[in-house]
């Protein structure tokens, strides 16, 4: 849902972004999180309830990933993003 705030314009949700992806109990929330990301773009750099938005850096970090079902997203995400880091 934040990334449908996102699209509507408001990054209000960017920390609910951030959340889900480090839940530890839900690889599809992790998943949506990472495709969620990317609809903050156009905020690249604005501050939200004390927190920067950088998109490519939450991807990044999920680069990580022990589920290949995230994991697989990730990639995506990060060569969409033109990231490296990440194959």
């Amino acid at each position: 849902m934040a990334g449908y705030l996102a699209q509507l314009g408001s990054p209000a949700g960017y920390a609910v972004v951030q959340r889900e992806l480090c839940d530890p109990d839900s690889d599809q929330l992790r998943r949506n999180a990472v495709d969620q990301v990317v609809t903050f773009l156009p905020y690249q750099g604005q501050q939200v309830d004390g927190v920067i938005i950088d998109v490519g850096q939450q991807p990044s970090s999920a680069a990580g990933e022990s589920s290949e079902y995230v994991f697989q997203r990730v990639s995506d995400v990060l060569r969409e993003l033109g990231l490296t880091g990440c194959s």
